[in-house]
């Protein structure tokens, strides 16, 4: 949108004021029809809307300001939105000037420590080069003196104080040697094997199995145990309906709890809804015949703009809206158990 059509365009508050005044209505009259008290509306018609205490509500109450002037509230919303986003203040830049800089030339100190550093570079350089490239020394060999075992003189007969046996007598006696050398050697053999035999017992190798595989199976489950819940993520989105039968209106707001309030209205009011779970879960104008149901967490804090046109019940039961309506027909009222 340029400038000139931003000049020429009105805004919402003066097509608002426009179409109110061309009904004959004044503010009053606007804002007892709202539900409302006239300070808001007085707001709303000077573009005031940072006045309001709920800006949240604003959007609400222009739609609903709209619809008594016989306007469309979603084009009045529309304006409401571009006027905002036009009011924004871009940042200002201060303290910014423009200075011609001209080329310079590296001479004097600055070259001169240049040259120096470059200088230090390739000595550290060529120091590192030389460290790595310098062969290493070969270990030193180390030679140790030969050892001579010393002579032993040979054996003279007059050392042996025993007579050689003949030949045939050792030859028997070797041979008697090896054979029980080599019957030794096998009887622990033969009897240690035995005795493994006997001691295997399959049986035991079974039972030695069963028990590994009942440590591998999962343990018994406990019937009585409670099964593990998983934990809640973030809470869903609160779920609006709205249903007609051509004689009532049927709004349903789900804000995911396990309380229910019913609202069942006979007159046009403004209601507010918060519940202790989500806060603020609906706020419009409902209008005779319309019937509100809200499923939400007590307690909830509830605001009618026109208590003696509403019926409640809570929960099931009936709940009495009378000892919370002020003079001017609002109620704000906490409904729990």
């Amino acid at each position: 949108m340029s400038e000139a059509e931003e000049h020429t365009t009105p805004g919402a508050s003066a097509l608002l004021v426009a179409a109110r005044e061309s009904l004959g209505l004044s503010q009053k009259e606007v804002a007892d029809k709202l539900y409302l008290t006239t300070t808001f509306i007085r707001y709303i018609d000077a573009g005031e809307f940072d006045r309001i205490p709920k800006p949240a509500f604003v959007k609400g109450y222009l739609r609903s300001y709209a619809r008594t002037v016989n306007l469309s509230g979603d084009e009045i919303v529309a304006l409401y939105e571009a006027e905002q986003k036009a009011q924004v203040p871009e940042p200002e830049i201060r303290g910014v000037t423009e200075e011609n800089v001209s080329s310079s030339a590296i001479t004097g100190p600055v070259l001169q420590t240049g040259m120096i550093g470059l200088g230090g570079l390739v000595v550290v350089v060529a120091l590192v080069w030389w460290l790595v490239s310098e062969p290493e020394a070969p270990p030193p060999t180390v030679s140790q003196p030969s050892v001579q075992a010393p002579e032993r003189p040979e054996p003279q007969q007059e050392d042996f104080d025993f007579v050689t046996p003949d030949s045939n007598v050792a030859e028997v006696t070797n041979d008697q040697l090896q054979e029980e050398t080599r019957q030794d050697s096998i009887a622990p053999a033969t009897a240690t094997s035995t005795t493994a035999a006997q001691d295997f017992r399959p049986e035991e190798v079974t039972g030695l199995a069963d028990v590994q595989v009942a440590e591998a199976e999962d343990p018994p489950v406990d019937d009585n145990e409670e099964p593990e819940v998983a934990s809640q993520g973030e809470p869903e989105e609160i779920r609006f309906e709205r249903t007609t039968d051509g004689n009532r209106s049927y709004v349903t707001v789900d804000g995911g709890g396990f309380d229910q309030l019913e609202l069942s209205f006979t007159d046009e009011c403004w209601v507010e809804v918060e519940d202790d779970a989500r806060g603020l879960v609906y706020y419009d104008l409902n209008r005779d015949g319309d019937v509100l149901t809200v499923y939400g967490t007590a307690p909830f804090e509830i605001l009618l703009g026109k208590a003696t046109g509403v019926e409640m019940i809570y929960n099931g039961r009936p709940f009495d809206v009378g000892p919370y309506i002020s003079q001017d027909n609002t109620a704000k009222l906490t409904v729990s158990e």
